[in-house]
């Protein structure tokens, strides 16, 4: 099975064979630095503290670029389904090297029973970018906005 999922993606366009390399280095890199490196440090890569998210109105149109983004990030995590802030922050990599502007928004809901349920996600031409839910199904703690060339 490990085999034919590498002949898969070794069949991939050579951009797109790129994109999917560079997602999954830098998805498992943030696996291993999010497990190393207290989150209080890592909070100045965020980005720019800004207002809670708005909602998904379709108004922003998603690029090639965060499509395709968004494609190699989800091929890279889609075997760690529990993983979304190194997909989050792997993400927000990606579209700033691209120039591409992001909103990275952490978030809470309550499950019951006194378990609270936090998640990551990464937002980019009105689409969300990582898996998981968004702000409709959860607060909004915080939200980070990434402008390049800003």
């Amino acid at each position: 099975m490990p085999r034919l999922r590498l002949l898969r993606v070794l069949r991939l366009p050579l951009p797109e064979l790129g994109r999917a390399v560079e997602a999954a280095v830098l998805f498992h890199a943030f696996r291993v630095v999010l497990r190393v490196v207290p989150i209080r440090r890592l909070t100045p890569l965020l980005g720019e503290a800004g207002a809670p998210d708005a909602p998904l109105d379709g108004t922003h149109t998603a690029t090639d670029g965060v499509l395709a983004v968004r494609r190699a990030l989800r091929r890279a995590g889609r075997k760690h389904p529990d993983t979304c802030l190194p997909q989050a922050f792997a993400g927000r990599v990606m579209l700033h090297r691209r120039g591409l502007p992001s909103t990275l928004s952490l978030g809470v809901r309550d499950e019951g029973d006194g378990v609270l349920d936090f998640h990551a996600w990464l937002r980019a031409g009105g689409l969300l970018i990582n898996w998981g839910g968004g702000p409709r199904q959860y607060a909004v703690l915080g939200t980070y906005h990434d402008t390049p060339g800003r």
